[in-house]
C-alpha cells in the first residue's frame, strides 16, 4: 500500500502498538495495586480466587475494559432502492488478514457484526449475491471508533437484466406466463442477452443448428465462422443409396447429409451440436463447457436466461405442428427413421412479459409468444443445449 493512505495506515499501526504497550504497563501497575490478587501461570493471567473457570479475557476486562463496536451493513438495490437479502459479506482484520466473520443480510437488507475491538481496522467485502445483481468487488475499510458503524452498499443489476419488480406477498400470488421468484426480494421481468444475428443462408441453407451454435460462440467472444463450424467441427454423415434403399445418419449422433446442400441436408439434434462445440474448444482452447440440456422444462430454460446463458433450442418453423415427410435407414443399425420436414433451431436469448426474444438464423432478431414457442419446443421432444463456464 503506497501514498498518503499507506502512510496514514502505518502511522495508525505504530500508534496502536504504543497503545498496547501502555495498556500492558497499566495492567502490571493494577496487579501491584490490587495486592497481588493476579499472578502469571503458564503464560496466563490467573486471579487467586478464580475457581469457577472465568475466562482470562473477562478478568482483563475487569481491570482494563476493552471498548468494542459493531458494523452494520445495509444492502440496497441501486435502481429501485429496495433492500437486498441473502447477500454474503466477510469481515477481515486488516492487520492480521484473518477472516473474523461471515455476515448474511436479512429481509431488510441488514447484517450486523459481533462486537469488534476499538482502534482496529477491518475490511468489508461482498462475496456472494443473488441474481439479478452484479457482485461488487470493492473493499471497504472501517476503523472501529464508535459503538456502531453503518455502511450502505448498493448493487446494480447484471447487464442483461432489463427490468425487475419487488416481490409483494399476497394471499393469491399472480401466475404470469414467465416469472422467476428467486429467494431474493425481487423477481426478474425482462431479460435480453445481446446474441448477435447470424443468418444461415446462403452458405448453409440447412444449417440452422450450427449457425445458432456459432452465434452463441461469438457472443462468448470466440471468433469463428458458421462455415468453419459446419465444415470442420460438426459431425456429419452423408446419405448413401444402396439397392434402392436410402441410408443416412442418426441425428442424435451426426448431421444427416450436409448443411451446405439445399436438397441433401436435413438436421441434427443436441448431442452432435454439443460435440461440435467440444471439438472446437479442443482446437481453440477456452474454459467453456457445452452441455446437452434436452428435456429441460420451460422454467429451467428461463433460469438459464436469468443467469445470462443463451440457449440453443429446437422448434418448428413458424411454430407450426411437427410434420413427418421423409425417411431413411440408419447406417449402423439399419433402423428406419422418419424425419421432420419443418424442424428448426434458434437461440432463445431473453423474455419480456408474455414473449420470448429469439435469434432466428432464418429471420434475425424476432419475438414470439412464449406459450406458443414452448408448445413448439415440447412438440418436437424438448431439445436444447447450452455453453457454460467450467
Amino acid at each position: 500500500m503506497t501514498g498518503i493512505r499507506g502512510r496514514q495506515l502505518r502511522k495508525r499501526l505504530r500508534f496502536k502498538s504504543k497503545l498496547r504497550f501502555t495498556l500492558f504497563l497499566m495492567f502490571v501497575i493494577a496487579i501491584i495495586l490490587n495486592g497481588g490478587r493476579y499472578y502469571f501461570k503458564d503464560n496466563n493471567i490467573i486471579h487467586k480466587n478464580n475457581r469457577m473457570g472465568v475466562e482470562d479475557s473477562d478478568i482483563i476486562d475487569d481491570i482494563i475494559p476493552t471498548k468494542k463496536g459493531t458494523i452494520t451493513i445495509l444492502n440496497m438495490d441501486a435502481v429501485i432502492d429496495i433492500p437486498i437479502k441473502n447477500t454474503e459479506y466477510v469481515i477481515t482484520d486488516l492487520e492480521s488478514g484473518e477472516v473474523i466473520e461471515l455476515l448474511i443480510t436479512d429481509e431488510d437488507g441488514r447484517a450486523t457484526s459481533s462486537p469488534l475491538n476499538y482502534d482496529a481496522t477491518y475490511e468489508i467485502k461482498q462475496v456472494n449475491i443473488k441474481t439479478p445483481y452484479e457482485l461488487r468487488d470493492e473493499v471497504y475499510p472501517i476503523e472501529i471508533n464508535n459503538e456502531n458503524h453503518e455502511i450502505t452498499i448498493k448493487n446494480n443489476w447484471l447487464e442483461f437484466i432489463k427490468a425487475v419488480e419487488p416481490i409483494v406477498e399476497a394471499a393469491e400470488p399472480m401466475v404470469q406466463a414467465i416469472e422467476s421468484t428467486d429467494d431474493g426480494n425481487v423477481k426478474i421481468t425482462e431479460v435480453y442477452i445481446p446474441v448477435g444475428t447470424i443468418m444461415q443462408k446462403p452458405e448453409l441453407p440447412n444449417g440452422c443448428e450450427i449457425t445458432s451454435l456459432t452465434a452463441v460462440l461469438n457472443y462468448y467472444g470466440y471468433e469463428v465462422s458458421k462455415t468453419e463450424m459446419a465444415d470442420v467441427y460438426l459431425p456429419k454423415e452423408p446419405f448413401i443409396a444402396r439397392d434402392g434403399t436410402l441410408y443416412g445418419a442418426n441425428p442424435y449422433k451426426a448431421y444427416a447429409g450436409d448443411p451446405r446442400d439445399q436438397r441433401g441436408g436435413f438436421y441434427v439434434f443436441a448431442p452432435p451440436i454439443v460435440d461440435a462445440a467440444k471439438n472446437y474448444f479442443e482446437a481453440a482452447g477456452g474454459n467453456m463447457n457445452p452441455i446437452d440440456v434436452s428435456q429441460s422444462t420451460r422454467e429451467e430454460i428461463i433460469d438459464y436466461l436469468n443467469e445470462g446463458i443463451p440457449v440453443v433450442i429446437w422448434m418448428t418453423i413458424d411454430l407450426k405442428a411437427p410434420r413427418i415427410g421423409y425417411a431413411w435407414y440408419f447406417h449402423d443399425t439399419e433402423e428406419t427413421y422418419s424425419a421432420y420436414v419443418n424442424l428448426h433451431s434458434v437461440v432463445i436469448n431473453g423474455y419480456v412479459e408474455d414473449n420470448v426474444h429469439i435469434m432466428d438464423p432464418l429471420k434475425g432478431q424476432v419475438i414470439y409468444n412464449a406459450d406458443e414457442f414452448f408448445a413448439s419446443y415440447y412438440s418436437l421432444g424438448s431439445h436444447a443445449m447450452v455453453i457454460v463456464e467450467e
